[in-house]
């Protein structure tokens, strides 16, 4: 795999929580969800977007607080594995589309995301804390199984049940309210993007 800061397509692509289609006008309306490549669906002059946002990823710069903003619209959505919509998602997917949202390309798999992600760092160090950071972890072993997004304050956005902010450290999740979770132990952090020395979360 080639590392890029931004997907290489011409298309514009949904930047919304949803947006509504109407391929052609008038006719059915299409429920697109975030991520989703607009080119098959607006191939004429009579399509057009009636509700929703789109933009085109090209040139723009990767910034987590547009990532993480655009995560919190998820929250509660449902967990479902393989899933890459707000119809149901999974913990590499909801990664996966909002990063990729603002143009930076993640593999699938939480494992792969990890092994190919450009710019890794220790716990320990004060700089892997950062906003917009992913955070891995293990079960029972050290093989990754699980990923999540870091807001910057000491909590995590992540899918397992639904998807949910949980305390974390450099021991794993920390669920509150007794609800139930798989044990996540963090194995590592990494990030697919370069921090901007000048950005301050």
């Amino acid at each position: 795999m080639v590392h890029s800061d931004t997907i290489e397509d011409d298309s514009p692509r949904v930047c919304s929580d949803w947006a509504l289609v109407q391929t052609p006008s008038p006719g059915p309306v299409r429920c697109l969800s975030m991520g989703s490549i607009l080119r098959p669906f607006l191939g004429s002059a009579d399509d057009c977007l009636i509700r929703g946002a789109s933009s085109m990823i090209l040139d723009q710069k990767p910034d987590p607080r547009t990532v993480l903003e655009r995560g919190m619209a998820w929250l509660g959505t449902p967990y479902l594995w393989g899933g890459r919509s707000r119809f149901g998602v999974d913990c590499s997917g909801l990664v996966q589309v909002l990063w990729g949202s603002v143009g930076v390309a993640l593999p699938r798999d939480a494992s792969e995301q990890y092994s190919l992600a450009p710019f890794c760092y220790e716990p320990e160090d004060p700089k892997a804390w950062q906003a917009g950071h992913l955070a891995f972890f293990s079960e029972n072993s050290d093989r990754i199984t699980h990923v999540g997004l870091l807001t910057g304050d000491g909590r995590i956005l992540h899918a397992s049940g639904e998807v949910r902010l949980d305390p974390v450290n450099n021991e794993g999740i920390q669920p509150v309210d007794n609800r139930p979770t798989h044990p996540h132990r963090l194995v590592g952090i990494a990030s697919f993007y370069t921090p901007s020395p000048h950005l301050a979360f």
